[in-house]
């Protein structure tokens, strides 16, 4: 459960003095108040102060509730944003083709990967075609691409057990 706070800062600084922030925290800056000072809102866990954050907040507001932060076309999400429901560990994985149609990559262990915390996931192809990929999108992306039926008996094997999510 995270909750959505106002509040405004006595520091030219709004950056938080404790970073990362949480899983699932976010923050912007939306503007100024009548003093000059700048006027945050943030999402915390419930039970987090906003003063282990940022000490000189004041005139802090509780806005609601939920279950992960809301984001809209003002509070759009984060490039930190890291989501709480994912594991905060990589994983490895192997693409292995069990049948080469398009004669290009060959048979068996083709690529190996990993997914990243923030669910995108990056391979690299072994021999004949060695090369790095990265796919923001993540798994999703790389499934329709990879393993694609057009292309061959394609799948995806983990070699690290799914990790315990915090």
């Amino acid at each position: 459960m995270f909750v959505r706070y106002r509040f405004f800062l006595r520091s030219d600084d709004p950056r938080p003095v404790q970073w990362p922030l949480h899983a699932g925290s976010a923050y912007w800056i939306s503007g100024e108040n009548a003093d000059g000072e700048p006027v945050l809102v943030a999402w915390l866990p419930k039970g987090q102060s906003v003063l282990d954050f940022w000490p000189e907040a004041s005139g802090i507001e509780e806005l609601g509730e939920a279950n992960l932060p809301e984001f809209t076309g003002r509070f759009s999400k984060p490039a930190y944003w890291v989501d709480p429901s994912r594991p905060l560990v990589p994983r490895r994985f192997q693409v292995i083709r069990k049948d080469d149609s398009i004669g290009i990559t060959g048979t068996g262990i083709i690529c190996t990967g990993v997914e990243w915390p923030d669910g995108s996931a990056t391979t690299k192809y072994r021999q004949p075609v060695s090369s790095e990929t990265s796919w923001p999108d993540g798994l999703a992306a790389l499934e329709k691409t990879l393993l694609n039926p057009k292309v061959g008996n394609t799948e995806l094997v983990w070699l690290d057990p799914e990790p315990v999510k915090e």
